[in-house]
């Protein structure tokens, strides 16, 4: 199989791991596409659960939420993308890649579907958010998950997550 197969592939299965995932959070009703026809891996589930689950996680979304998503005048759809991509560029800077910052960039993307759905975003919509994570992943990360098995393979430990920060 050449190479664009693959990478097309990889994409559609980050996104479809992705979308599986929001749905799982929040609801069928939030994503428009009708091609989903699993449910996203456990261990994706698992991962982002742990990493919600810690105070590092919880203060970082929160001062996200109040810098970004709760502004008197919502930003237009290119500074959205814009800011989204800022702050996942920021969690690998010092380009340490692990799946806890994996599973925190998708946590991440989560509050961001979130705000969406609370219409704090201007127009800008769950399937956009699913559509720039998936993205992202597959540019910036999608060789790093690949050669360690992708979702499939992750193993949620404590390790992992505590190299979150």
């Amino acid at each position: 199989m050449e190479r664009g197969t693959l990478g097309k592939r990889r994409l559609e299965d980050i996104r479809q791991a992705i979308r599986s995932l929001i749905i799982h959070k929040f609801g069928r009703e939030l994503i428009h596409s009708s091609n989903l026809h699993s449910p996203p891996p456990f261990p994706l589930i698992a991962l982002v659960h742990d990493v919600e689950d810690t105070s590092t996680f919880r203060d970082f979304s929160d001062r996200v939420k109040h810098e970004v998503f709760h502004r008197d005048v919502p930003l237009d759809r290119a500074t959205y993308f814009e800011l989204l991509t800022q702050i996942a560029n920021d969690a690998f800077d010092d380009e340490v890649v692990n799946w806890g910052r994996i599973g925190t960039l998708v946590a991440f993307a989560c509050v961001a579907a979130s705000e969406c759905c609370q219409d704090r975003m201007g127009g800008f919509s769950v399937d956009d958010v699913v559509e720039w994570i998936s993205h992202y992943l597959h540019r910036n990360l999608g060789d790093w998950m690949e050669t360690k098995g992708g979702w499939v393979s992750l193993e949620v430990t404590s390790q992992n997550i505590a190299r979150v920060a």
